[in-house]
């Protein structure tokens, strides 16, 4: 189904789209959709529980292969490796 925005008189296909936008995968949060509690926060613990959670969705969507996990999170297989052993998560 090819998708469309009509604005008054004009349509906006995909065609009209620079090559940037077209192929965008990975947005990034909008600022303000994150606010430190008034009590404070630890940022390490926080940025630690969306690194592990990302970790396991990954392996999860990879069947367990941490390869080809490491492919989908844009890491080395070194890397994940590193990532994984550091949340304990390195068992074979």
């Amino acid at each position: 189904m090819e998708r469309c925005v009509v604005l008054g008189s004009c349509r906006i296909d995909r065609e009209c789209l620079p090559p940037q936008v077209i192929d965008f995968k990975n947005p990034a949060p909008a600022c303000g959709d994150f606010v430190i509690p008034a009590e404070g926060m630890n940022l390490e613990a926080y940025l630690d529980g969306i690194e592990k959670r990302l970790l396991l969705q990954a392996l999860e969507r990879c069947g367990g292969v941490k390869k080809r996990a490491a492919e989908l999170l844009g890491l080395s297989f070194r890397s994940i490796r590193y990532r994984l052993a550091k949340f304990g998560m390195d068992e074979e």
